[in-house]
């Protein structure tokens, strides 16, 4: 039997027997796939291993399928070989792989040594050469396997080996080592016939021997080997033409149907003693029976295949074979092809056909001089060829379509955009209060579903919230009689696993499991043009790619028209990053936020979630880093040691993510402020993944657009920071995205057509904003979508062009974050709310959020949410705490793409009942007060200053007490300690009041001392000047040093006598004397420390109010 076993059908691989005799020895009694005989006769013999030549040629198998296909053999292979005189070394065979003419072999196996010694020393006797393996291998398409005997020591010795050979055959294989050819004396091997000319044996569903039973041992019973075919077989040596530096033209007419493999036409040498060129053959695609143009030269018409044969002409007659790979063949066009020699310098080949009409075709000379045309050939009707693979339809066509004719479009949804089910129950979307829905999408550890998941439909819509539903109907409304096309299918697919497993396995559905590319052909089939466009979002882009890909392989990329490629990360995007490491929300459902926790685990071993993160290629377009590390975090200085303060390569990037350079322990699932440890295993799958579709050229004759959202506030590095002085991260924003993709990997495409959607000016009918999730349902990108279809130009207006808008052109904005176990939502003017909504249940899996605020955007990452306001009017924030721990609110600018900072407020205690509000003016932000509700009562007990505020001593006076009243602790100790407060209240109004008698009476000193002339009136009023400034201060009981100073300063410079001095500085320092308060508050901070000490009040409470004291210290 041949090497392949049964072969699919239109599947065609060629057997080349070359010049060795040889035997498969089959692995066992019933191993069906065993060659035994390559049918070549020992009529003839080659010597090898002499004069320094190594090599010689055994056989060739080249698979111009399209489909790659398994070799199973056997672990001998029996070669007619023996010794001439008797050379000291011995033989091997050598297994390899290269492309035609084996000059770039790659060995696969070598078999154990055949001594000299144990060779016979005539021909007669076969030879068994063992392999240490059973020959199991892959032969890829438009590959050769070849099998070669060698010799272990190729010297100057005069001894050498020989092997029996086929010398009637003219197309026997030969190679020399190096090149295809037998040259094992310095010339080609002229005892077989022409060594540059392999044979190639037809190989169709097990035909090797011509009968149709898989039995090729010569022993056939069974039925008759039929090979699809369009021919004309009828040729003889009386009808030739002779082309004469002109091309012969064969018309084929139209009804062809099938997969093309290759074509074979006959031909000869006119001339004893010249070989004639290697012929070449063009094939043409046209649309009608005019061929494109009057002269057949292929104008107007598209070429579907162009090469010269395997074959050089011989003098013979003889069969010229072209392998043009898989060419799927319309029934509804019109196909010519044309041949001619490919060398002027050498005689051309004659050309045989039937002076019979035997086809629905004309055969034609086209001539070549002081006018081109084309006439009739002389004695031939039609050409002798063979198109494999490929039939003539009996029934005509339908009829072409002659007006609005448009493709049925394939709709590829985003990840988590399908619908998935174990049984009965749907696991995606998982349901409000499930607490496994999420958890059983997880795969294994070689990345296989857990459980038994299929797909149930594209998901219109998540509770309430549309996804897919408006463009669901849009689409139905371009559908049907009377509409633009006649169908389209939104392809549902398992999200989880990489594009090209899903085409490689299927799609699994409820009632079995679909075929994608049998789904694409059966859309083509019922669609008015015979083809399909595709429409992709998110995700289904990269899906895409890899099923123009696949058509591309098998030749059926003729079925698409046109792709369009929406939001795409193409190269991932740095939100992905942020999902999988810390179970960030990634923007893909409307409104809703999910179990951060279980997302990260599940997104673990799931290789889709690992194909969004970052490419190589990435790397080369962006030079932001993703990642950096905080220079006054402690946590990240190890990193910063090993990989400087940012990742901007993919091999750091690459190390971080999977926790090689410097090694990390995973977190705990609960943990998300410290980054996961990724699969290294899955990072180089889906490294090589984007390698191979990164930089994708999309066939020529396919319309490819790309679209990328931009203008929304977009995560573009991850930064790891202290929160709360433990290690955490935040994320950076950018507006160069759609909420979730960056613009420069929705773009990373080489394609004729780019647009930019700028969702900071596009407002939806109800005065939204899109973003990433609803792209589709979008007015603009409906309209690109329906022009695609069309086959129109896409117009440019405000909203979509082909030249990226300037971040300098948006409106500047407000970041109010919150770093905590909160929740936070913010009000406008009108009472439209952006945020968590409050009044939902806290407790479920899934928080609903909203975003009403006209030009608003929330996000979340870990415990951090971001509302992106823009910078005009007031906002009334409100947030509720949801745990325990400290909450710090921070107010940013964001500004051209740059955040800077504007106030903090850090560390601020929270509980499950802790509510706050606060209002930010977006003329005076730095003034915000967040007014505290600790006890959920309604009313506010604290309030909160920004960091580095500096209290006057009322405020001050005002928190303590808040925080006393608000102490859990009885109402004794409570009273007790706002009765210390009220002493030292009264100390400070008496001290307040002294000061300002001593102010008064050193102002009536200085103006009698100056009516009666012992001082001046300069002198006088500088001192009056600086008793107004402290009198200014009068409330306080602490001065400004500065003007105390520069009163004793200015007393002392006075020209009068020492005891008036000194009696006027004596004054002075009456307004610096703190005793008396220094000693209450530090009587207040030691009653404080002995009721933490007796348990009546917190630690936390005391160090709270210790803190405050400080304080006011510092200020009196």
């Amino acid at each position: 039997m041949h090497l392949f076993g049964k072969i699919p059908k239109l599947w065609i691989f060629i057997f080349l027997p070359g010049l060795l005799l040889f035997i498969f020895s089959p692995l066992s009694s019933t191993a069906s796939t065993a060659l035994v005989d390559n049918n070549v006769s020992a009529t003839g013999e080659i010597k090898f291993g002499y004069n320094n030549t190594e090599y010689v040629a055994g056989a060739t198998l080249q698979n111009v399928s399209g489909v790659d296909e398994t070799i199973v053999a056997s672990d001998a292979i029996q070669v007619m070989v023996w010794k001439q005189g008797s050379p000291t070394d011995g033989v091997q065979l050598i297994l390899v792989e290269c492309t035609y003419l084996c000059s770039d072999q790659v060995v696969l196996d070598t078999s154990d040594t055949v001594s000299s010694a144990s060779l016979p020393s005539a021909s007669g006797t076969y030879v068994s050469f063992i392999f240490p393996n059973p020959i199991s291998y892959t032969l890829s398409d438009h590959k050769v396997f070849g099998i070669f005997a060698k010799r272990t020591d190729a010297n100057s010795d005069i001894d050498y080996y020989k092997i029996a050979t086929d010398s009637s055959d003219y197309d026997l294989a030969g190679w020399d080592g190096s090149n295809l050819g037998c040259n094992t004396t310095g010339s080609n091997c002229s005892s077989i016939g022409n060594a540059f000319i392999p044979l190639r044996t037809l190989l169709n569903e097990s035909c090797y021997d011509g009968i149709q039973n898989q039995n090729e041992t010569g022993v056939d019973v069974g039925g008759v080997c039929e090979i699809i075919t369009y021919s004309n077989l009828q040729a003889d040596s009386l009808e030739s033409i002779h082309s004469s530096f002109n091309r012969s033209v064969q018309t084929l007419g139209t009804n062809l149907t099938g997969t093309l493999t290759k074509i074979d036409i006959k031909t000869s040498n006119p001339t004893f003693g010249l070989y004639g060129s290697r012929p070449l053959l063009s094939l043409y695609e046209c649309n009608d029976d005019t061929y494109g143009s009057p002269i057949l030269n292929g104008s107007g018409c598209d070429l579907v295949y162009s090469g010269t044969s395997d074959d050089s002409s011989k003098l013979e007659a003889s069969v010229q074979s072209f392998f043009t790979g898989p060419i799927v063949l319309d029934p509804l066009k019109y196909y010519f092809f044309f041949s001619s020699g490919n060398n002027i310098f050498n005689t051309l080949p004659v050309y045989y056909g039937s002076a019979e009409d035997t086809v629905d075709g004309t055969c034609y000379q086209y001539q070549l001089g002081a006018s081109v045309s084309v006439a009739p050939c002389a004695t031939i009707s039609d050409l002798y060829f063979s198109f494999y693979g490929v039939s003539k339809v009996t029934s005509p066509p339908s009829p072409q379509c002659v007006t609005d004719c448009f493709s049925n479009v394939l709709f590829l949804p985003g990840i988590k955009g399908s619908i998935l089910k174990n049984g009965s129950d749907t696991l995606w979307p998982p349901t409000i209060f499930s607490l496994n829905d999420v958890s059983e999408l997880a795969l294994d550890e070689n990345g296989e579903s857990v459980n038994d998941i299929y797909t149930d439909g594209v998901l219109d819509n998540f509770y309430t919230a549309p996804i897919y539903a408006p463009f669901s109907d849009f689409m139905d409304g371009l559908t049907g009689e009377d509409n633009l096309i006649n169908d389209w299918l939104p392809l549902a697919y398992d999200w989880r696993f990489l594009p090209d497993k899903i085409i490689e396995n299927g799609i699994k559905t409820e009632s079995g499991v679909l075929d994608v590319i049998e789904e694409i052909e059966t859309l083509a089939e019922n669609s008015k043009t015979g083809k399909v466009t595709i429409v992709s979002h998110s995700m289904g882009g990269l899906l895409g790619k890899a099923i123009i890909k696949k058509l591309e392989d098998e030749g059926k990329d003729n079925l698409i028209d046109s792709f369009v490629m929406v939001g795409t990360p193409q190269l991932g995007t740095p939100q992905a990053v942020a999902t999988i490491l810390h179970g960030d929300d990634e923007g893909i459902l409307a409104g809703f936020i999910t179990n951060p926790i279980r997302m990260r685990a599940v997104a673990q071993n799931m290789p889709s979630a690992y194909s969004l993160i970052l490419s190589p290629e990435y790397f080369n377009e962006v030079a932001d880093p993703v990642v950096t590390f905080n220079e006054n975090s402690s946590f990240t200085q190890t990193w910063r040691d090993f990989w400087g303060p940012a990742l901007d390569t993919y091999s750091s990037f690459s190390q971080f993510m999977t926790g090689e350079g410097v090694a990390r322990v995973k977190p705990t699932e609960q943990d998300l402020q410290r980054p996961e440890v990724l699969s290294s295993e899955l990072m180089q799958s889906v490294a090589d993944f984007h390698n191979e579709y990164d930089n994708y050229q999309f066939p020529e004759h396919i319309r490819v657009v790309q679209v990328a959202g931009w203008g929304r506030p977009t995560t573009k590095a991850i930064e790891y920071i202290n929160h709360h002085g433990i290690p955490s991260y935040k994320t950076i924003p950018t507006v160069e995205g759609d909420k979730t993709v960056i613009y420069a990997s929705a773009v990373s495409s080489v394609v004729d057509e780019t647009y930019f959607f700028n969702l900071d000016l596009y407002r939806e009918p109800d005065n939204k904003m899109a973003q990433h999730r609803d792209l589709l349902n979008t007015i603009p990108i409906k309209n690109i979508v329906e022009s695609l279809i069309k086959n129109e130009s896409i117009l440019e207006f405000n909203f979509i062009t082909n030249t990226k808008p300037q971040v300098v052109n948006l409106e500047d904005q407000l970041i109010v974050s919150t770093h905590s176990p909160v929740i936070l939502g913010v009000y406008d003017q009108l009472g439209n709310f952006t945020g968590i909504d409050p009044e939902q249940d806290l407790s479920a899996d899934i928080f609903s959020v909203k975003e009403d605020i006209l030009g608003s955007t929330f996000s979340y990452s870990g415990e951090s949410q971001s509302i992106f306001l823009p910078k005009e009017g007031n906002y009334d924030f409100v947030y509720k705490g949801i745990g325990n721990g400290p909450t710090t609110v921070t107010i940013e600018d964001f500004v051209a793409d740059v955040v800077s900072p504007i106030a903090s407020y850090t560390d601020i205690p929270t509980t499950a009942n802790t509510s706050a509000n606060f209002t930010v003016q977006s003329s005076a932000p730095e003034d915000t007060e967040i007014a505290l509700d600790t006890d959920s009562d309604g009313e506010n007990n604290e309030v909160i200053y920004p960091d580095g505020y500096i209290f006057s001593l009322n405020e001050l006076l005002v928190l303590i007490k808040g925080k006393i009243s608000s102490l859990i602790a009885t109402d004794k100790v409570k009273q007790d300690l706002l009765k210390k407060i009220s002493g030292l209240e009264k100390k400070i109004e008496s001290k307040k009041e002294k000061n300002q008698k001593v102010l008064s009476g050193l102002e009536n000193k200085i103006s009698k001392l100056e009516i009666k002339g012992k001082i001046d009136s300069l002198s006088a009023g500088n001192i009056v000047y600086l008793l107004d400034l402290l009198e200014a201060q009068s409330e306080s009981t602490a001065f400004d040093s500065a003007p105390l100073t520069d009163l004793k300063t200015k007393i002392q410079s006075l020209n009068v006598k020492t005891g008036l001095k000194n009696e006027l500085l004596k004054r002075v320092e009456k307004l610096e004397k703190k005793q008396a308060l220094i000693k209450a508050l530090s009587n207040l901070s030691d009653n404080i420390m002995r009721k933490a000490g007796k348990n009546k009040i917190t630690d936390a409470d005391a160090q709270t109010l210790i803190n405050l004291i400080i304080q006011i210290e510092s200020v009196i």
